[in-house]
């Protein structure tokens, strides 16, 4: 199935569960970012997987060690950074970067109202947060970045 798409999403609560989410809202869709580099990792998560098989084996504290240990292996521990924030880090730099319009960002974090959207989305806040990080750890993210998009593409 992952060769036929190359777009991808999670489909949240689906209406054969008979679970809502929490707005009562069957069917909701958390949609993926594209980039050509992520295909190839989204496809090994789902290889000899069972359709009912959770997506992530590890637990949410697992998840949330993790995090917090590469934080801490960055130095960065000084920018309080959680899960929680990526929601609030990514709907800005989805606007920040013109990937997507207020309406696609406030489609892909399930928020029903503007309001609920302004709360998130605080683009002077990415910026004063973007600049405590050292530039040397800045400069490494993107040349990581960089060479695991070209090794993709050969």
């Amino acid at each position: 199935m992952a060769d036929r798409f190359r777009s991808w999403a999670i489909l949240l609560h689906p209406v054969e569960s008979r679970v809502p989410g929490k707005a009562g809202v069957f069917d909701a869709t958390v949609l993926i970012d594209s980039d050509p580099w992520l295909h190839p990792i989204l496809v090994s998560m789902i290889s000899n997987r069972k359709p009912l098989d959770p997506l992530w084996r590890d637990s949410h504290p697992a998840l949330v060690r993790t995090f917090s240990g590469i934080t801490a292996d960055l130095g960065l521990e000084h920018l309080g950074s959680c899960l929680y924030t990526l929601r609030h880090g990514g709907a800005t730099h989805d606007i920040i970067t013109r990937r997507r319009n207020m309406l696609e960002v406030k489609q892909r974090g399930r928020w029903q109202t503007d309001s609920s959207l302004r709360r998130y989305v605080k683009l002077a806040r990415l910026q004063h947060e973007q600049s405590k990080i050292p530039k040397s750890i800045a400069d490494s993210g993107t040349r990581s970045l960089a060479c695991y998009t070209l090794s993709y593409l050969e």
